[in-house]
């Protein structure tokens, strides 16, 4: 998938999962996998106590995890796959 359209789509996702209107989504990694590639970007949102995320989008489902969990995006992309090993 193409960095805009994981970028649209993880934008979309982002702001339905945590009901807040997202105020900047910015690319962080990309990574290749069986030879999908799926984006890591990093997210403020409007939301509440928790306005920092990582969000997980492309050939993997698509997720959103709080930043201050996850150092960086290689950390939080690991987790994601195993996360939703049963959902591909």
């Amino acid at each position: 998938m193409e960095r805009s359209k994981a970028k649209a789509r993880a934008e979309e996702y982002l702001e339905r999962e945590t009901a807040a209107f997202v105020r900047d989504l910015e690319f962080a990694e990309s990574f290749d996998v069986h030879g999908e590639r799926s984006y890591v970007f990093t997210a403020r949102t409007s939301a509440g106590d928790r306005t920092e995320w990582w969000v997980v989008a492309g050939g993997l489902p698509t997720g959103h995890y709080p930043r201050a969990e996850f150092d960086d995006p290689t950390g939080v992309f690991a987790y994601h796959m195993g996360a939703t090993a049963g959902d591909r």
